[in-house]
Protein backbone atom coordinates (compact mmCIF):
# COMPACT_ATOMS: atom_id res chain seq x y z
CA UNK A 1 0.00 0.00 0.00
CA UNK A 2 1.12 3.38 -0.70
CA UNK A 3 1.04 5.47 2.42
CA UNK A 4 0.42 9.26 2.35
CA UNK A 5 3.67 11.52 3.44
CA UNK A 6 4.41 12.07 6.65
CA UNK A 7 6.18 14.69 8.69
CA UNK A 8 6.50 15.33 11.96
CA UNK A 9 5.43 18.87 13.41
CA UNK A 10 8.55 19.95 14.05
CA UNK A 11 8.95 20.02 10.39
CA UNK A 12 5.60 21.52 9.15
CA UNK A 13 6.50 24.24 7.28
CA UNK A 14 3.67 27.50 7.92
CA UNK A 15 0.92 26.63 6.34
CA UNK A 16 -0.96 28.73 3.94
CA UNK A 17 -3.94 30.61 5.62
CA UNK A 18 -6.84 30.10 4.85
CA UNK A 19 -9.24 32.54 2.24
CA UNK A 20 -10.83 34.41 4.21
CA UNK A 21 -14.69 35.03 5.01
CA UNK A 22 -17.11 37.10 3.74
CA UNK A 23 -16.91 40.38 5.73
CA UNK A 24 -20.36 39.29 6.71
CA UNK A 25 -19.98 36.06 8.28
CA UNK A 26 -19.15 35.81 11.48
CA UNK A 27 -15.68 34.08 11.98
CA UNK A 28 -16.56 31.23 14.25
CA UNK A 29 -19.89 30.38 11.34
CA UNK A 30 -16.84 30.29 9.48
CA UNK A 31 -14.78 27.95 10.65
CA UNK A 32 -17.71 25.66 11.56
CA UNK A 33 -18.76 25.54 7.61
CA UNK A 34 -14.99 24.95 6.98
CA UNK A 35 -14.41 21.87 8.98
CA UNK A 36 -17.57 19.93 6.61
CA UNK A 37 -15.74 20.94 3.73
CA UNK A 38 -12.12 19.88 5.22
CA UNK A 39 -12.74 16.34 6.78
CA UNK A 40 -10.00 14.20 5.70
CA UNK A 41 -10.75 11.04 3.56
CA UNK A 42 -9.08 8.02 4.88
CA UNK A 43 -10.32 4.43 5.11
CA UNK A 44 -9.51 1.94 8.16
CA UNK A 45 -6.51 0.32 5.88
CA UNK A 46 -4.89 3.46 5.51
CA UNK A 47 -5.19 4.36 8.87
CA UNK A 48 -4.20 0.96 9.72
CA UNK A 49 -0.98 1.53 8.13
CA UNK A 50 -0.33 4.82 8.95
CA UNK A 51 -0.76 3.81 12.80
CA UNK A 52 1.90 0.86 12.33
CA UNK A 53 4.22 3.47 10.21
CA UNK A 54 4.04 6.57 12.71
CA UNK A 55 3.55 4.88 15.78
CA UNK A 56 4.99 1.38 15.63
CA UNK A 57 1.22 -0.24 16.55
CA UNK A 58 0.89 -3.00 14.64
CA UNK A 59 -2.83 -4.11 14.41
CA UNK A 60 -4.23 -7.50 15.71
CA UNK A 61 -7.95 -7.17 14.38
CA UNK A 62 -9.39 -4.36 11.88
CA UNK A 63 -9.77 -1.13 13.23
CA UNK A 64 -13.35 0.63 13.95
CA UNK A 65 -13.88 3.32 12.66
CA UNK A 66 -15.77 5.70 15.65
CA UNK A 67 -18.87 8.49 15.03
CA UNK A 68 -17.39 11.87 14.91
CA UNK A 69 -18.22 15.34 14.09
CA UNK A 70 -15.32 16.57 11.72
CA UNK A 71 -12.87 14.49 12.41
CA UNK A 72 -11.70 11.05 11.89
CA UNK A 73 -10.89 8.48 14.47
CA UNK A 74 -10.37 4.87 14.50
CA UNK A 75 -10.16 2.55 16.95
CA UNK A 76 -7.46 -0.40 16.92
CA UNK A 77 -6.11 -3.43 19.34
CA UNK A 78 -2.05 -3.58 18.83
CA UNK A 79 0.56 -5.09 20.91
CA UNK A 80 2.40 -2.49 22.75
CA UNK A 81 5.19 -0.51 20.72
CA UNK A 82 8.70 -1.93 21.86
CA UNK A 83 9.60 1.45 23.79
CA UNK A 84 6.61 0.91 26.15
CA UNK A 85 6.98 -2.46 26.66
CA UNK A 86 10.53 -1.79 27.92
CA UNK A 87 9.11 0.73 30.49
CA UNK A 88 6.68 -1.91 31.42
CA UNK A 89 3.04 -2.40 30.37
CA UNK A 90 1.15 0.17 32.02
CA UNK A 91 4.10 2.92 31.18
CA UNK A 92 3.06 6.05 31.90
CA UNK A 93 3.41 9.13 29.24
CA UNK A 94 1.44 11.99 31.03
CA UNK A 95 1.97 12.76 34.69
CA UNK A 96 0.75 11.09 37.86
CA UNK A 97 -1.43 8.15 35.99
CA UNK A 98 -1.37 5.29 34.05
CA UNK A 99 -2.57 5.47 30.25
CA UNK A 100 -5.50 3.13 31.12
CA UNK A 101 -6.23 4.38 34.29
CA UNK A 102 -8.06 1.66 36.39
CA UNK A 103 -8.04 -0.70 33.54
CA UNK A 104 -6.78 -4.17 34.37
CA UNK A 105 -5.49 -6.40 30.93
CA UNK A 106 -4.56 -9.82 30.77
CA UNK A 107 -1.19 -9.98 32.23
CA UNK A 108 -0.40 -12.48 29.90
CA UNK A 109 -0.65 -9.98 26.64
CA UNK A 110 0.35 -6.94 26.23
CA UNK A 111 -2.15 -5.78 23.44
CA UNK A 112 -3.90 -2.49 24.19
CA UNK A 113 -6.53 -0.45 22.85
CA UNK A 114 -5.81 2.61 20.97
CA UNK A 115 -7.45 5.91 19.46
CA UNK A 116 -6.06 6.58 16.21
CA UNK A 117 -7.18 10.54 15.59
CA UNK A 118 -6.70 12.44 12.54
CA UNK A 119 -8.22 15.95 12.50
CA UNK A 120 -10.10 17.75 10.43
CA UNK A 121 -8.66 19.99 8.26
CA UNK A 122 -9.12 23.65 10.29
CA UNK A 123 -7.48 22.43 13.29
CA UNK A 124 -4.98 21.18 11.07
CA UNK A 125 -3.89 24.40 9.68
CA UNK A 126 -4.06 25.49 13.58
CA UNK A 127 -1.23 22.75 14.92
CA UNK A 128 -0.88 25.54 18.33
CA UNK A 129 -4.53 24.26 19.06
CA UNK A 130 -3.79 20.37 18.83
CA UNK A 131 -0.92 21.10 21.49
CA UNK A 132 -3.04 22.99 23.61
CA UNK A 133 -5.32 19.96 23.94
CA UNK A 134 -2.18 17.98 24.85
CA UNK A 135 -1.19 20.28 27.32
CA UNK A 136 -4.55 20.77 28.77
CA UNK A 137 -5.28 16.83 29.20
CA UNK A 138 -1.79 16.84 30.84
CA UNK A 139 -2.72 18.91 33.48
CA UNK A 140 -6.17 17.47 34.11
CA UNK A 141 -4.36 14.09 34.60
CA UNK A 142 -2.04 15.84 36.92
CA UNK A 143 -4.83 16.60 39.19
CA UNK A 144 -5.43 12.54 39.18
CA UNK A 145 -8.42 12.66 37.13
CA UNK A 146 -8.15 10.06 33.86
CA UNK A 147 -9.06 11.92 30.47
CA UNK A 148 -6.70 10.39 27.16
CA UNK A 149 -2.69 11.37 27.29
CA UNK A 150 -1.19 11.48 23.66
CA UNK A 151 1.01 8.72 22.88
CA UNK A 152 4.57 9.84 21.29
CA UNK A 153 5.35 8.40 17.75
CA UNK A 154 8.60 6.29 16.19
CA UNK A 155 9.66 10.01 16.66
CA UNK A 156 8.83 10.90 19.95
CA UNK A 157 6.53 13.23 18.94
CA UNK A 158 2.89 14.05 20.50
CA UNK A 159 1.64 15.30 16.90
CA UNK A 160 2.26 14.24 13.64
CA UNK A 161 0.94 14.80 10.10
CA UNK A 162 -0.05 13.01 7.29
CA UNK A 163 -0.82 14.46 3.47
CA UNK A 164 -4.63 13.42 3.15
CA UNK A 165 -7.05 14.20 0.95
CA UNK A 166 -10.29 16.71 2.22
CA UNK A 167 -13.67 15.86 1.69
CA UNK A 168 -13.87 16.46 -1.80
CA UNK A 169 -11.58 13.57 -2.89
CA UNK A 170 -8.95 16.25 -4.79
CA UNK A 171 -7.21 18.70 -2.64
CA UNK A 172 -4.58 17.47 -0.56
CA UNK A 173 -3.10 18.31 2.95
CA UNK A 174 -1.18 18.05 5.96
CA UNK A 175 -3.99 16.57 8.78
CA UNK A 176 -2.43 16.37 12.36
CA UNK A 177 -2.45 12.35 13.56
CA UNK A 178 -2.84 11.74 17.09
CA UNK A 179 -2.59 8.51 19.23
CA UNK A 180 -4.30 7.99 22.52
CA UNK A 181 -4.78 5.24 24.84
CA UNK A 182 -8.37 3.69 24.84
CA UNK A 183 -10.09 3.49 28.23
CA UNK A 184 -12.59 0.63 27.91
CA UNK A 185 -15.57 1.84 29.83
CA UNK A 186 -19.25 2.84 29.19
CA UNK A 187 -20.27 6.20 27.88
CA UNK A 188 -22.53 7.98 30.51
CA UNK A 189 -25.73 8.73 27.88
CA UNK A 190 -25.80 4.60 27.89
CA UNK A 191 -26.48 4.10 31.42
CA UNK A 192 -30.03 5.41 33.48
CA UNK A 193 -29.77 9.14 34.84
CA UNK A 194 -29.73 8.51 38.38
CA UNK A 195 -29.73 11.59 40.77
CA UNK A 196 -26.74 10.08 42.22
CA UNK A 197 -24.93 9.25 38.99
CA UNK A 198 -25.25 12.37 37.80
CA UNK A 199 -23.94 14.42 40.98
CA UNK A 200 -21.12 12.66 40.37
CA UNK A 201 -20.98 14.02 36.80
CA UNK A 202 -21.12 17.37 38.13
CA UNK A 203 -18.38 16.44 41.03
CA UNK A 204 -16.39 14.73 38.18
CA UNK A 205 -16.51 18.00 35.64
CA UNK A 206 -16.32 20.50 38.47
CA UNK A 207 -13.12 18.95 38.98
CA UNK A 208 -12.17 18.83 35.44
CA UNK A 209 -12.46 22.91 35.83
CA UNK A 210 -10.67 23.00 38.78
CA UNK A 211 -8.00 21.33 37.46
CA UNK A 212 -7.78 23.78 34.12
CA UNK A 213 -8.52 26.82 36.44
CA UNK A 214 -5.08 28.08 36.19
CA UNK A 215 -4.31 26.74 32.19
CA UNK A 216 -3.99 29.34 29.70
CA UNK A 217 -2.39 29.07 26.56
CA UNK A 218 -2.70 31.64 23.54
CA UNK A 219 -4.27 29.32 21.15
CA UNK A 220 -7.86 28.80 23.33
CA UNK A 221 -8.66 32.29 22.95
CA UNK A 222 -10.09 31.73 20.05
CA UNK A 223 -13.53 32.45 18.61
CA UNK A 224 -15.30 29.33 18.87
CA UNK A 225 -19.01 28.52 17.49
CA UNK A 226 -19.91 25.93 19.97
CA UNK A 227 -18.38 28.86 22.80
CA UNK A 228 -21.69 30.04 24.54
CA UNK A 229 -20.16 33.59 23.72
CA UNK A 230 -20.70 33.24 20.52
CA UNK A 231 -24.03 32.45 20.66
CA UNK A 232 -25.60 35.68 18.63
CA UNK A 233 -23.36 34.34 15.76
CA UNK A 234 -26.10 31.48 15.46
CA UNK A 235 -28.88 34.00 14.12
CA UNK A 236 -27.47 33.43 10.21
CA UNK A 237 -28.05 29.19 10.80
CA UNK A 238 -31.45 29.72 11.12
CA UNK A 239 -32.93 29.04 8.20
CA UNK A 240 -31.59 25.02 8.94
CA UNK A 241 -34.27 24.53 10.72
CA UNK A 242 -36.69 22.73 9.45
CA UNK A 243 -39.81 23.98 11.61
CA UNK A 244 -41.43 27.42 12.20
CA UNK A 245 -41.63 25.98 15.82
CA UNK A 246 -38.00 25.43 16.17
CA UNK A 247 -36.90 28.80 14.51
CA UNK A 248 -39.32 30.65 16.94
CA UNK A 249 -37.55 28.66 20.19
CA UNK A 250 -34.10 29.07 18.94
CA UNK A 251 -35.07 32.92 18.16
CA UNK A 252 -36.86 33.10 21.62
CA UNK A 253 -33.51 32.18 23.36
CA UNK A 254 -31.26 34.76 21.66
CA UNK A 255 -33.53 37.09 23.10
CA UNK A 256 -33.44 36.08 26.23
CA UNK A 257 -29.44 35.66 25.68
CA UNK A 258 -29.46 39.56 25.52
CA UNK A 259 -31.69 40.27 28.12
CA UNK A 260 -30.29 38.24 30.67
CA UNK A 261 -26.55 37.00 29.78
CA UNK A 262 -25.07 39.85 28.37
CA UNK A 263 -25.58 42.58 30.54
CA UNK A 264 -23.91 40.28 33.06
CA UNK A 265 -21.22 38.84 30.62
CA UNK A 266 -18.12 41.30 33.06
CA UNK A 267 -18.96 40.17 36.11
CA UNK A 268 -18.96 36.21 35.00
CA UNK A 269 -15.65 34.41 36.03
CA UNK A 270 -13.55 33.47 32.64
CA UNK A 271 -11.27 30.60 33.01
CA UNK A 272 -9.99 27.48 30.12
CA UNK A 273 -13.07 24.78 29.81
CA UNK A 274 -13.69 21.67 28.27
CA UNK A 275 -16.48 22.67 26.66
CA UNK A 276 -18.11 19.77 25.43
CA UNK A 277 -18.66 17.57 28.61
CA UNK A 278 -21.96 15.68 27.05
CA UNK A 279 -23.22 12.28 27.59
CA UNK A 280 -21.14 11.16 24.51
CA UNK A 281 -17.77 12.25 26.71
CA UNK A 282 -18.09 11.52 30.13
CA UNK A 283 -17.19 8.07 30.76
CA UNK A 284 -18.72 5.24 33.70
CA UNK A 285 -17.93 2.07 34.82
CA UNK A 286 -19.70 -1.26 34.05
CA UNK A 287 -21.98 -0.54 36.72
CA UNK A 288 -23.17 2.70 35.72
CA UNK A 289 -22.69 3.88 39.16
CA UNK A 290 -19.11 6.07 39.08
CA UNK A 291 -17.51 8.23 36.91
CA UNK A 292 -13.91 7.32 35.38
CA UNK A 293 -13.00 9.65 32.79
CA UNK A 294 -13.89 12.21 29.96
CA UNK A 295 -13.04 12.50 26.45
CA UNK A 296 -12.51 14.94 23.55
CA UNK A 297 -11.00 18.04 24.40
CA UNK A 298 -11.65 19.57 20.59
CA UNK A 299 -13.87 22.22 22.10
CA UNK A 300 -11.11 23.32 24.47
CA UNK A 301 -11.88 27.44 24.80
CA UNK A 302 -11.37 30.31 27.19
CA UNK A 303 -14.75 31.36 28.14
CA UNK A 304 -17.12 31.64 31.10
CA UNK A 305 -16.61 28.86 33.68
CA UNK A 306 -20.17 28.74 33.78
CA UNK A 307 -21.19 27.50 30.54
CA UNK A 308 -19.22 24.15 31.52
CA UNK A 309 -22.00 23.17 34.17
CA UNK A 310 -24.30 25.02 31.01
CA UNK A 311 -23.46 22.31 28.48
CA UNK A 312 -23.37 19.23 31.08
CA UNK A 313 -26.30 20.07 32.20
CA UNK A 314 -27.79 20.86 28.47
CA UNK A 315 -27.00 17.61 27.41
CA UNK A 316 -28.46 15.44 30.87
CA UNK A 317 -31.55 17.16 29.65
CA UNK A 318 -31.21 15.32 26.49
CA UNK A 319 -30.64 11.93 27.40
CA UNK A 320 -33.54 12.16 29.16
CA UNK A 321 -35.20 12.50 26.24
CA UNK A 322 -33.66 9.80 23.83
CA UNK A 323 -36.52 8.29 23.95
CA UNK A 324 -40.54 8.88 22.48
CA UNK A 325 -41.32 8.46 26.28
CA UNK A 326 -38.93 10.70 28.63
CA UNK A 327 -37.30 9.40 31.42
CA UNK A 328 -39.12 9.49 35.05
CA UNK A 329 -36.49 11.84 36.49
CA UNK A 330 -37.58 15.03 36.12
CA UNK A 331 -35.47 17.83 33.91
CA UNK A 332 -35.76 20.07 36.91
CA UNK A 333 -34.19 17.62 39.62
CA UNK A 334 -31.57 16.21 36.67
CA UNK A 335 -30.22 19.81 36.33
CA UNK A 336 -30.37 20.16 40.73
CA UNK A 337 -28.39 17.24 40.87
CA UNK A 338 -25.70 17.92 38.40
CA UNK A 339 -25.64 21.26 39.67
CA UNK A 340 -25.06 20.06 43.41
CA UNK A 341 -22.34 18.04 41.85
CA UNK A 342 -20.39 20.85 40.43
CA UNK A 343 -21.54 23.66 42.68
CA UNK A 344 -19.67 21.63 45.60
CA UNK A 345 -16.36 21.52 43.60
CA UNK A 346 -16.40 25.24 42.37
CA UNK A 347 -18.76 27.42 44.01
CA UNK A 348 -20.67 29.31 41.17
CA UNK A 349 -21.47 33.15 42.67
CA UNK A 350 -24.96 35.06 42.14
CA UNK A 351 -24.36 36.11 38.74
CA UNK A 352 -23.77 32.68 37.23
CA UNK A 353 -26.74 30.99 39.12
CA UNK A 354 -28.59 34.47 37.40
CA UNK A 355 -27.51 33.23 33.95
CA UNK A 356 -27.12 29.29 34.29
CA UNK A 357 -30.92 28.54 33.16
CA UNK A 358 -30.35 30.96 30.26
CA UNK A 359 -27.20 29.31 29.28
CA UNK A 360 -28.84 25.47 29.36
CA UNK A 361 -31.41 27.11 26.95
CA UNK A 362 -28.49 28.62 24.55
CA UNK A 363 -26.86 24.82 24.66
CA UNK A 364 -29.78 23.12 23.18
CA UNK A 365 -30.68 25.79 20.95
CA UNK A 366 -27.49 25.64 19.28
CA UNK A 367 -26.65 22.06 19.57
CA UNK A 368 -30.21 22.02 17.71
CA UNK A 369 -29.20 24.53 15.02
CA UNK A 370 -25.73 23.74 14.16
CA UNK A 371 -26.50 20.42 14.57
CA UNK A 372 -29.48 20.86 11.82
CA UNK A 373 -26.88 22.94 9.60
CA UNK A 374 -24.17 20.07 10.27
CA UNK A 375 -26.74 17.27 9.23
CA UNK A 376 -27.77 19.15 5.66
CA UNK A 377 -23.45 19.51 4.97
CA UNK A 378 -22.53 15.98 5.57
CA UNK A 379 -26.00 14.08 5.04
CA UNK A 380 -24.06 10.27 5.39
CA UNK A 381 -22.88 11.14 9.17
CA UNK A 382 -25.77 9.43 11.30
CA UNK A 383 -23.82 10.56 14.36
CA UNK A 384 -24.76 14.30 13.31
CA UNK A 385 -28.28 13.30 13.66
CA UNK A 386 -28.05 11.88 17.22
CA UNK A 387 -29.28 14.70 19.40
CA UNK A 388 -31.54 16.61 16.88
CA UNK A 389 -34.94 14.84 17.82
CA UNK A 390 -34.24 14.30 21.44
CA UNK A 391 -32.75 17.87 21.33
CA UNK A 392 -35.85 19.73 20.37
CA UNK A 393 -37.88 18.01 22.89
CA UNK A 394 -35.22 18.61 25.57
CA UNK A 395 -35.22 22.41 24.35
CA UNK A 396 -39.36 22.56 24.36
CA UNK A 397 -39.82 21.46 28.08
CA UNK A 398 -36.97 23.64 28.95
CA UNK A 399 -38.51 26.22 27.58
CA UNK A 400 -42.10 25.76 28.85
CA UNK A 401 -40.74 26.93 32.37
CA UNK A 402 -39.95 30.28 32.36
CA UNK A 403 -36.22 31.73 33.17
CA UNK A 404 -36.71 32.90 36.78
CA UNK A 405 -39.03 29.52 37.58
CA UNK A 406 -35.69 27.65 36.57
CA UNK A 407 -33.34 29.92 38.78
CA UNK A 408 -35.66 29.69 41.97
CA UNK A 409 -36.20 26.21 41.57
CA UNK A 410 -32.09 25.51 41.66
CA UNK A 411 -30.91 27.56 44.26
CA UNK A 412 -32.71 26.91 47.55
CA UNK A 413 -31.83 23.15 46.69
CA UNK A 414 -27.93 23.91 46.22
CA UNK A 415 -28.20 26.01 49.58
Amino acid sequence: MDLPPSRSIVDEPTAAPPPPAAPETPAALADEARRKLEKPCIDADTAEALASWLYGLNAASPLKELDSYDDRNFMLRAPLPAAMVDAGPDAAVGPALKPWGAAQFPPSSAERPFLFKVHNGVESLNLPFVEAQNAAMACVRAAGLWCPSALPSAKGNLVETAELALADGKTVRAHAVRCLPFLPARLQGDVPPTPALLRKVGAYVGRVDVALSSFDHPAVRRTHLWDLRQLPALRPLLGSLALDAQRAAVDGVLGEFDAVVAPRASKLRMATIHGDANDQNVLVDEAGEEVVGILDFGDLVRSWQVCELAVTAAYILITLDYDETPAELAPLDAVRAVAAGYNGELPLTDDEWAVLPTLIAARLALSLTVGSYSAAQDPANEYLRLTLAPGWRALQRWRATPHDDWALGLRPYID
